[in-house]
């Protein structure tokens, strides 16, 4: 390959300034040395998040108005890339074009190694490897995975997820002990897609389409959580319609994507969490009947019985 873009940095198909803006970043991230690459790859993850957050699961046309509040939001540290010389090296040629060129001859061979079914846009590369979909809304998942010493904004908060599950001779209390780690993983992937909801909120009406969770987006998942595992099952004390047990799960969540992850589970999203919760359970052989799943909440560490 020639290095060559499709587009120049005077060019105005295919979003051309975007592409011009997103390249002088990664160079600028890519230039930080000791302690400040960490916060510079950090930022460049939490940048993703904001600008495209919006625009998740929608193919438009870029916002340019969001992406200075989003670089403030983020790269706000005097040892950080400035928005300054960002935006010169964009909006010059002699600077951005060479830049851009190098990025393509570098990235060429590690396309050429995704084959003909590479996933979805975007393709991004961590040392080398291919981070295929999900790709920059969990990119702070992958960076925090390969930061050593963690920066702030990996550290692991403990909580637990508890909700109350009607039960059937075939998801039983037993039944689920007796498979008790792939029910917590699909109450985890759960967490992490109601977590994505709360952060990216744009079409996520999948119900009818082939092959997708209900209520649930086609890609986006930031992975907020991991760790999940079955803290307890606690038959409730009956009358009930039908036997039910109460749930407690605990995760590990990313300090940064904290919030969202609390978001999800608020008063105001359990509706619309409880079918996500169901339809991953269902995905992993727990046939539960639609609104088996009611009261999702957050329960705070700490109290006796949580997060163990």
């Amino acid at each position: 390959m020639s290095g060559r873009f499709l587009c120049s940095s005077g060019g105005t198909d295919f979003d051309c300034a975007s592409t011009a803006f997103d390249s002088c970043l990664t160079h600028g991230v890519r230039a930080a040395e000791g302690a400040a690459a960490a916060e510079e790859q950090l930022a460049l993850a939490g940048f993703l998040s904001c600008f495209e957050g919006p625009f998740a699961n929608r193919e438009v046309q870029t916002n340019a108005t969001r992406r200075r509040p989003c670089f403030d939001a983020h790269f706000d540290t005097p040892a950080a890339t400035s928005w300054d010389t960002v935006q010169t090296c964009a909006t010059t040629p002699a600077v951005v074009d060479p830049i851009m060129s190098a990025l393509n001859r570098t990235r060429a061979p590690m396309y050429a190694r995704l084959g003909p079914n590479p996933g979805y846009f975007p393709h991004i590369f961590v040392d080398g490897e291919h981070q295929w979909n999900n790709s920059w809304t969990s990119l702070l998942r992958t960076l925090c995975g390969r930061l050593s010493p963690a920066p702030p904004a990996c550290a692991a908060r403990p909580f637990a997820v508890t909700f109350h599950l009607a039960t059937t001779t075939a998801v039983s209390a037993e039944a689920i002990q007796r498979r008790a780690q792939p029910f917590s993983d699909a109450v985890l992937e759960a967490a992490n897609l109601a977590a994505s909801r709360a952060l990216f909120p744009w079409n996520w009406n999948t119900t009818d389409e082939p092959g997708q969770v209900p209520g649930a987006p086609s890609y986006v998942n930031v992975r907020a959580a991991a760790g999940g595992k079955l803290v307890s099952l606690t038959p409730l004390p009956l009358p009930t319609a039908s036997p039910t047990l109460a749930v407690v799960v605990s995760f590990e969540a990313l300090a940064a994507l904290e919030p969202p992850l609390a978001r999800s589970l608020a008063s105001a999203a359990r509706d619309a969490a409880a079918p996500i919760v169901e339809a991953m359970l269902r995905a992993n052989g727990f046939a539960v009947e639609g609104g088996s799943v009611t009261a999702i909440r957050n329960e705070a560490c700490g109290q006796p019985g949580h997060c163990a």
